[in-house]
């Protein structure tokens, strides 16, 4: 699997700060060298942050040469959690493009998008495993409004909720969570909105039309059940059904009775006996 790579990034790299031990990276991230590694502290719209972690652990990693562990996951916070699947990531980012675990830049944006809204929404500091589906049904409203206040679309929200979860599931698969989380049944990536289309009516009106012309009249019952569907469609634009529920509804239980009439009509066809040459039967 091979990823199209971009030059740059999706939002403007900021520049470093004086004095400042942490350099901006093109993937997003603050970064800083150490022992020959390159450790990620913490996104670009936290350098606060990113500082605090630097300057907390730089020790524990000089002596170690990575970042120290969790040893009680019940206190990770959302943040922290966050932070850590970016710096992971982030390294991915940063990969060749032909590398199966590389991902775009513009992924990786997404990612960062997806995470500092999530943070921004339960807390910074909310303990991960105390997330009950209150929270993520909290979060997937946020994902569901843009900025003017409008239903943002499907694929936006889908991406999102996608993202989230990857996040939680990354962490669990990493044991620095002991749970799955906690979604919740509104917390599902959700289907692809099912489109009312004009054809739905104009196809049935159509039928009824073509169905007087061959003038078949074979079953007396079939007829009455064709009219009745008719005059059921009759005067029904395909935009009063998209808008109005309750005609939705009534014309929605009404055809049922009439596919239900329709259903005890259909008898299983008769097998008919083929002799063969040879005097058998099937």
């Amino acid at each position: 699997m091979s990823h199209s790579k971009r030059s740059t990034v999706l939002r403007q790299k900021p520049a470093k700060p004086t004095n400042c031990p942490l350099t901006p990276s093109g993937g997003g991230s603050w970064l800083k060298k150490i022992g020959g590694k390159v450790f990620s502290f913490g996104p670009w719209n936290d350098l606060e942050g990113a500082l605090k972690r630097y300057y907390s652990e730089i020790d524990s990693i000089r002596a170690n040469g990575f970042f120290p562990t969790i040893s009680d996951s019940s206190k990770l916070s959302v943040k922290e959690l966050a932070n850590r699947f970016l710096e992971r990531q982030d390294e991915r980012a940063r990969l060749p493009a032909d590398d199966d675990d590389s991902i775009s830049v513009r992924h990786y944006n997404d990612l960062l998008e997806t995470c500092t809204i999530f943070v921004g929404t339960v807390g910074a500091q909310k303990v991960v495993e105390s997330l009950v589906p209150s929270d993520f049904a909290k979060v997937k409203r946020v994902f569901s409004t843009k900025s003017d206040g409008k239903t943002a679309v499907h694929a936006t929200i889908a991406g999102h909720i996608r993202r989230a979860r990857a996040m939680f599931n990354w962490a669990y698969a990493e044991l620095l969570t002991d749970k799955p989380a906690k979604y919740g049944k509104n917390f599902g990536v959700p289907g692809k909105p099912k489109i009312f289309r004009d054809s739905a009516v104009t196809n049935m009106s159509e039928f009824f039309t073509k169905f007087r012309e061959l003038n078949i009249r074979s079953n007396g019952q079939l007829d009455d059940l064709i009219q009745r569907c008719e005059s059921l469609m009759q005067g029904v634009p395909p935009q009063s059904l998209r808008d109005n529920d309750s005609l939705r509804r009534s014309l929605s239980t009404n055809l049922s009775a009439v596919q239900s009439s329709l259903d005890q009509l259909v008898v299983d066809r008769p097998r008919r006996r083929i002799l063969r040459p040879n005097g058998s039967a099937d």
